[in-house]
């Protein structure tokens, strides 16, 4: 960990921090709301290998949100959908797109709210205008009609530059138009994958397209490339002058979410995962209307960090998604308040139904309570709503009473409780000549008496929090994304096997399956337990001698940290009550340290340096921030300190039972534990990367 004592990279769509900052009071809610929806799956002039298949899914997923969305509703009429393989919609050609966005700026007023979408490849392309790219490149998104490069020094055919991109949001904008556009391809960027899924169904596939397949070569892109690296952070310059200035009306505000920054790639898979019925989507589109639908009133800033917090429990490093713009507004232009999630049932056919399913994390079995109005405080103690059948937007619910219980269309279902399942999933190897010492290894861990680490098991190559795989005598704990990283700061977990008896590696493997377990579960509860719920207001500042000014660590982003900055925390209880504050840092060998911990009585504020950073470790590492109520004495967390994982695992020290003990927490004796969100405690996490030098 790091002892005691960000970059902003540009986006294709360059929001700056001069963006409008109104906030939006319940009165202000634009009058009316538009969708473009966009999905690009298979292209015309590319190979059937470089189509997708999760566009499409990703288009009829945000349009049914949209019509059901209890915080602002979307007329059909209103949505537009361009998208290859859905039915209704028109064909996502440049020119199709061009009209869309020319017949929404027409369309809008002054407060209207407009949300845009697109889903489908991207690439970079040596720019029309270096001098309005910061990186040299332009950012293309590719509609179905585009051409690849033919001849040297020719342009991409039908290619939807982002100078044009903004130029017809501003159009929007100008008009006094509210705008959200999410963009859910890559920009650039290559990983090595370390497995093959088991099914074909199940593997990643990358929204990305090579330059080769644009007919580009890595030497032109070099060529057109400016390098940018050595600096904190960098001048955002927008690529077009706003249109707005010279508007009569005022400028709508802008919050765009990116999949992906401008070096990276991002994916599609099936989702949600492990559950059944599922089909392919982009990781960033289900990971963000699932975040919305299970906490359906959030400023954006918060279903950022939801976002981010959702890849954290993943181990996804990669892709970092980018959020900019108007982040203090509540989604959707409404006002941000603690929302009660409840859904209104319908008869169908004799059925009960409800607008909600896994999306918003239901699952067959699970109970919801049943209230007659909208506002009522309790449940009905005597009648328990249990999901019989669930798919991603809508579930069938039965009902359990001792007696008759008339369920009326109007009533409401309420979600009573969200679960936290504390047992942690292993992926199988691959079978292979060591296979049988591993499966002896997995059997003696999950009977060994001394353990309450809660495992299952999965297929290789399936749903998994930790996927092991073997390579060379070397066994990899590889997270979600897939990807092994044999060197570097950001290293991939691995347990050497040779000359080892499976008594020691067993005893090793059980260590660090803990240490993961114990990290991945204190991240899981931050989805339940947020500290603005105790009214605290935290925050971190970077400060180093190589900057000018301090940097601030932004909980809706990952920062990159460098050894010698020194971490200061700022915080203030803006609560009635006293709460206590402990200040956990994970690193990214999975230690956990504990750093501080306070009474922080109503007014009291803290700003002090936390923690310098060395050159221990790099990697992706986090800085937790825990609020419960005031406790007697003041709340100390320090037990849940923990030792580093070795990046390559050595022979065990002392004897294999004192490796077994404990798992995630002390006190959790049974799988799947239901805790009561906002029962008394709040977690806030902040992402970094600890890298040797910035880039």
């Amino acid at each position: 960990m790091q002892k005691k004592k960000s970059q902003n990279l540009r986006t294709f769509l360059a929001v700056t921090a001069t963006a409008t900052a109104a906030l939006f009071a319940s009165e202000a809610v634009a009058a009316e709301s538009h969708a473009l929806v966009i999905g690009v799956s298979q292209y015309q002039n590319l190979p059937k290998q470089d189509w997708l298949k999760g566009p499409a899914n990703d288009v009829v997923l945000v349009r049914d949100f949209l019509q059901t969305n209890p915080s602002r509703v979307f007329e059909p009429e209103n949505i537009t959908v361009l998208a290859d393989g859905v039915e209704n919609a028109e064909e996502p050609t440049l020119q199709a797109i061009r009209t869309a966005f020319a017949d929404l700026a027409a369309a809008v007023d002054a407060q209207d709210f407009v949300y845009l979408h697109f889903s489908g490849h991207g690439s970079q392309v040596p720019a029309i205008n270096a001098a309005t790219e910061i990186d040299g490149l332009d950012e293309i998104l590719m509609p179905a009609d585009f051409v690849p490069k033919r001849e040297e020094g020719g342009s991409v055919e039908n290619a939807l530059i982002d100078d044009e991109i903004g130029e017809m949001i501003d159009a929007i904008r100008a008009k006094g138009a509210h705008v959200w556009a999410v963009f859910d391809s890559c920009h650039s960027g290559t990983v090595t994958r370390a497995t093959s899924a088991s099914d074909p169904l199940d593997a990643e596939v990358s929204r990305r397209i090579s330059p080769a397949s644009l007919g580009l070569s890595e030497e032109e892109l070099e060529a057109a490339r400016i390098t940018t690296r050595g600096t904190a952070t960098v001048d955002q310059q927008p690529f077009v002058e706003a249109l707005a200035n010279e508007a009569d009306v005022e400028t709508g505000s802008l919050v765009a979410f990116f999949a992906a920054q401008t070096t990276q790639e991002t994916v599609e898979l099936r989702q949600p995962a492990g559950e059944v019925p599922r089909q392919t989507h982009g990781l960033f589109t289900f990971s963000l209307f699932e975040a919305l639908a299970q906490n359906p009133s959030l400023t954006y800033r918060q279903l950022g960090q939801e976002i981010l917090r959702q890849y954290s429990v993943d181990a996804r490093v990669n892709p970092i998604p980018l959020f900019e713009g108007d982040l203090e507004n509540g989604v959707f232009a409404t006002e941000p308040a603690d929302a009660v999630t409840q859904w209104q049932i319908q008869q169908k056919k004799g059925a009960l139904e409800i607008a909600a399913g896994q999306l918003h994390g239901l699952n067959v079995g699970d109970r919801l309570g049943l209230v007659r109005t909208a506002t009522q405080n309790e449940t009905d103690e005597n009648v328990s709503l249990v999901v019989s059948e669930v798919e991603q937007l809508s579930a069938t619910l039965t009902v359990e009473s001792d007696a008759f219980t008339p369920i009326e269309t109007g009533f409401f279902a309420r979600k009573i409780d969200r679960s936290v399942d504390y047992t942690f999933t292993i992926g199988l190897p691959e079978v292979d000549e060591r296979t049988h010492e591993i499966d002896a290894m997995l059997i003696a861990l999950q009977d060994d008496g001394k353990s309450n680490l809660r495992i299952e098991f999965a297929e290789p190559g399936t749903d998994a929090d930790i996927q092991l795989v073997v390579r060379d005598d070397v066994l990899w704990f590889v997270g979600a994304d897939g990807v092994i990283r044999e060197d570097g700061a950001g290293k991939t977990h691995s347990l050497n096997l040779v000359d080892k008896s499976v008594q020691e590696a067993t005893a090793l493997l059980a260590d660090t399956l803990r240490k993961m377990a114990r990290v991945r579960n204190v991240v899981e509860l931050a989805g339940i337990y947020r500290p603005s719920q105790l009214g605290l207001a935290v925050g971190f500042e970077a400060h180093s001698t190589e900057r000018s000014e301090p940097m601030r660590i932004s909980s809706s982003s990952v920062t990159q940290l460098v050894p010698g900055d020194v971490v200061f925390i700022k915080a203030e209880n803006i609560n009635r009550d006293p709460v206590d504050v402990n200040i956990l840092y994970v690193g990214s060998d999975y230690s956990i340290g504990h750093l501080y911990k306070a009474r922080m009585n109503p007014t009291d504020k803290l700003d002090l340096d936390l923690f310098d950073v060395t050159t221990e470790s790099f990697g992706r590492e986090r800085i937790l921030t825990i609020v419960t109520p005031a406790q007697t004495p003041t709340e100390d967390m320090s037990w849940l300190e923990q030792d580093k994982i070795e990046r390559t695992r050595a022979a065990p020290k002392g004897a294999f039972g004192k490796l077994l003990q404990e798992a995630a927490f002390d006190d959790m004796t049974t799988r799947g534990a239901s805790r009561r969100a906002g029962a008394g405690g709040g977690i806030a996490q902040f992402l970094v990367d600890v890298v040797p030098t910035l880039n």
